[in-house]
């Protein structure tokens, strides 16, 4: 894998987890007050998520110099006219820090120290109208912040006499005995590998010998007749394919349906009749566009 790809599948990873985050965050009320605890002061993900506002990690430069961001999980150029629009995952961190402040577990019993205030307030610059328009509970936050602002705040954290937090042992067993860059480098071998070409044709001839004519007729628009076009009702008993309303509809058109009829009839064209009964059905689906 080379270190494009790998940067690209890495920042993949770390999108999703941001995702992740931000679901748990949707629900954070309902959930035991420990795992608020183990985010917010154990982790403290709302300093990580300062840091990626500053730094905006899906934004970058292409070669050419234009300004990319990473959406669905590639990179693809800004349109000139959506250089305000906030991209999805930066929407998917002002939300999560939203939700982390905005909780019970944020309002009352995170510690709002000297360093954790100075990160904090930081993100006021990136509170515009714009952001307002497209994210409007953001005004709460900023009004959150400037109240932040006024507040004297020391670098102690308040101790605790009495921590309480479960300890699920299924994880302990989990990664007890386990080698791990063995079991990566296995995974490397089998699952993240390029497929040659014999393998892709493989898997391709496979597949198309899934979708016989017999269950995916019902699919298909009634028959046209090949000559004329009315409903038809009988079938070329040679290739199978064509459809006809009548025998003199069948022998008009002979004679412009024979080099196709002899090709789709032979053996070494059955492969490109089942490839073309899985297209109709695609385009009747509206995949395709033929």
């Amino acid at each position: 894998m080379c270190i494009r790809d790998r940067s690209t599948l890495e920042l993949s990873i770390q999108m999703c987890c941001i995702s992740l985050l931000r679901f748990i965050s949707d629900h954070i009320a309902d959930l035991p007050l420990f795992i608020s605890r183990q985010l917010m002061d154990e982790n403290d993900v709302l300093m990580v998520l300062v840091s990626l506002i500053e730094n905006k990690p899906w934004i970058a430069k292409d070669s050419k110099g234009k300004r990319i961001r990473f959406e669905n999980q590639k990179w693809e150029v800004i349109p000139p006219g959506e250089f305000h629009k906030v991209p999805r995952m930066e929407a998917q961190v002002w939300i999560l820090i939203y939700n982390l402040l905005g909780s019970e577990y944020g309002q009352k019993s995170y510690a709002i120290t000297g360093i954790r205030k100075d990160a904090l307030i930081k993100l006021r610059k990136y509170l515009n109208e714009p952001l307002f328009d497209q994210i409007p509970a953001l005004q709460n936050l900023l009004r959150a912040l400037e109240e932040m602002a006024l507040v004297t705040t020391s670098n102690t954290t308040e101790n605790r006499m009495f921590i309480v937090q479960p300890v699920p042992p299924f994880r302990d067993e989990v990664l007890k005995n386990k080698n791990w860059k063995e079991i990566a480098e296995n995974q490397k071998k089998s699952i993240f590998v390029e497929e040659t070409p014999e393998q892709k044709a493989a898997e391709a001839k496979k597949l198309l010998g899934i979708y016989e004519s017999a269950a995916f007729e019902e699919f298909l628009d009634p028959p046209k007749c090949g000559k004329c076009g009315k409903s038809a009702g009988q079938r070329c008993s040679r290739c199978k394919h064509e459809w006809y309303c009548t025998r003199e509809c069948q022998v008009a058109a002979w004679k412009a349906h024979k080099p196709m009829c002899d090709l789709l009839s032979k053996k070494c064209g059955l492969m490109q009749v089942k490839a073309y009964r899985v297209a109709c059905v695609l385009r009747g689906f509206g995949v395709l566009g033929l």
